[in-house]
C-alpha cells in the first residue's frame, strides 16, 4: 500500500502547475513566432496549437513524473501513469500532423532552441 509521501508525489502542486503554465505558454510564443514558416499557425487554427501546446507540456510532465519517482510508485499507479502518457502522446501526434509541424524549417534548430530539437527528436525517434 502506498504511504502519504507517494501520494502527496502523484498530486499536481501549485508549483508543479505554475511550471506546467510557463511551459505551455513558452511553447505557444514559440510556435507562433513560426508564423510564416507553417502554413498552419493561423489565427483560425490558434485552438488547435494551445491544445498542441497543453498536451505536449502534460506529456512531458508525466514523463518527468515517472523518471523522478517511478521507485516510489505503485505498480498500478506507474501502469496508469504510463496508459496516460501513452494517449496523450496519440493526441500530440494527430496534433502535431493536424497541424503540419513537420514541414517547419527553422534556422533557430542550430541554435539551440528546445522546442524545435524537441520536434526533429521525435521525427529521428519515429514519434511522429
Amino acid at each position: 500500500m502506498k504511504n502519504n509521501d507517494t501520494m502527496q508525489k502523484s498530486k499536481v502542486t501549485p508549483a508543479r502547475k505554475a511550471k506546467r503554465t510557463k511551459a505551455i505558454k513558452a511553447l505557444n510564443d514559440y510556435i507562433w513566432s513560426l508564423k510564416g514558416k507553417c502554413p498552419m499557425v493561423t489565427e483560425i487554427n490558434r485552438s488547435l496549437i494551445m491544445q498542441f501546446c497543453r498536451f505536449e507540456v502534460l506529456a512531458n510532465d508525466i514523463s518527468e513524473n515517472l523518471q523522478g519517482n517511478m521507485e516510489d510508485l505503485d505498480p498500478l499507479e506507474v501502469k496508469s501513469m504510463l496508459e496516460s502518457y501513452e494517449s496523450i502522446n496519440k493526441i500530440v501526434l494527430q496534433l502535431y500532423k493536424t497541424l503540419q509541424f513537420a514541414t517547419i524549417k527553422d534556422e533557430s534548430a542550430d541554435m539551440g532552441n528546445k522546442f524545435t530539437r524537441m520536434f526533429n527528436e521525435s521525427l529521428k525517434e519515429g514519434d511522429f
